[in-house]
């Protein structure tokens, strides 16, 4: 028989009830589906249909608890009279597409899953590949290929580093970026001022239109501004006390709304508000 072991480097000798239904669950899914699509391909060698097929190998497989880390074996047959058995060519397909998968998980190209669509590995494979990684698809796992006797080759690891089913999991989805925030502006006198610990530092009120992406968004208004520093709340102090105009510019927040400022996003006029 050719093994396919799954190991993963959870630091317990045991687990959840759900995280291990979830892993023999994909793992089933996984050896399934991978028979699907060879027996798909070749099934007049082997059954009178493809169902037939991947039933019957299902059926002669085992599935064995790994000891001492957390993972299980899963022994494919091989049939000495059969040139090309199924129980192998699933194991080739699982290997081929682990492999693939894993390597556009960490190319640079932003094509690399595009890519292997093109290759004919199927979204299928990646999704149930994410799922060997546990709950929240962070852990660390590997696939190794342990081949049988009668038809030997060279045994082969696919190691999925920590957080790989994340990447998977996005690298099968475009995913948009997400939209930049609105920029705000508001220029007028300081009204107000907040150094309060409980309840927010280094707020003030500008009476002042707000401006949001370069749209004014109402009439004149208290508009409350939080500085973010210390430097920028003495330097709205001196502009209280002598009645100076100040321009906070920063990213939009709160309703109402009000605004954050940014690096170097509030300067103090050298006029005085009338």
């Amino acid at each position: 028989m050719d093994i396919i072991a799954y190991r993963t480097q959870a630091d317990r000798g045991s687990i959840t009830l759900p995280a291990g239904t979830r892993t023999i669950l994909a793992v089933r899914d996984l050896i399934t589906f991978c028979a699907q699509e060879v027996a798909g391909e070749s099934h007049s060698t082997h059954h009178d249909t493809p169902d037939s097929a991947v039933g019957a190998l299902l059926e002669r497989s085992l599935l064995t608890p790994s000891e001492g880390v957390v993972g299980l074996d899963i022994a494919l047959p091989i049939d000495a009279d059969d040139p090309d058995p199924l129980g192998r060519l699933t194991a080739l397909r699982l290997l081929h597409g682990s492999t693939a998968v894993r390597h556009a998980a960490y190319s640079s190209d932003d094509d690399a899953f595009e890519q292997i669509l093109r290759q004919g590995i199927s979204p299928t494979s990646g999704e149930v590949l994410a799922e060997l990684a546990g709950p929240g698809e962070t852990l660390a796992f590997e696939l190794g290929f342990h081949w049988s006797w009668l038809m030997p080759r060279r045994d082969v690891t696919v190691q999925f580093p920590p957080g790989a089913g994340e990447r998977i999991r996005r690298g099968g989805r475009r995913v948009e970026p997400a939209p930049l925030p609105p920029v705000g502006v508001v220029e007028g006198p300081v009204i107000s001022l907040s150094d309060d610990p409980s309840s927010g530092r280094w707020h003030i009120k500008v009476r002042g239109v707000l401006v949001v992406d370069g749209a004014a968004t109402g009439r004149t208004r208290l508009v409350n501004v939080s500085l973010g520093d210390s430097t920028n709340y003495e330097a709205a102090i001196t502009a209280h006390r002598n009645g100076h105009t100040v321009r906070a510019v920063g990213t939009v927040t709160g309703s109402p709304a009000g605004i954050n400022v940014t690096a170097a996003g509030f300067t103090v006029a050298d006029r005085t508000q009338m």
